[in-house]
């Protein structure tokens, strides 16, 4: 497993200890984690969640990736999988959008202000 498999797994767990302490969810496994590089400048970020396979593709920017100072990197990638823990953990409706009331408590519960803009580049 590599550094940054087991740096998005430790970012699933905890998120899954929050759902699980605040919202009694039941606790499930990380998915496994394709993270890809694009060279686009439309988006900062994007995931798939495959239910079927279990795995989580996130697609990150790399000329966005560049710009980001290293705590702006931790922020974007909780943001990510916190869009793939509410695809895992919640059924459906306004409670699954990328960007809806449980992404928004889970960034909350993991000490960021629940945004769509990072520093002036907006996630989609």
């Amino acid at each position: 497993m590599s550094a940054l498999d087991q740096k998005l797994n430790l970012i699933f767990e905890k998120i899954t200890h929050e759902l699980v302490s605040h919202l009694g969810v039941k606790p499930m496994r990380p998915p496994k984690f394709i993270v890809l590089n694009s060279q686009a400048r439309s988006f900062v970020h994007s995931v798939a969640f495959n239910i079927d396979e279990y795995t989580a593709k996130i697609t990150v920017s790399q000329y966005y990736w560049d710009k980001m100072i290293p705590y702006q990197r931790k922020e974007m990638m909780v943001h990510a999988v916190a869009q793939i823990a509410v695809q895992i953990y919640f059924k459906g409706g306004e409670e699954r959008k990328p960007h809806g009331p449980q992404w928004r408590f889970i960034m909350s519960r993991m000490g960021y202000i629940p945004r769509v803009e990072f520093e002036g580049m907006v996630d989609v």
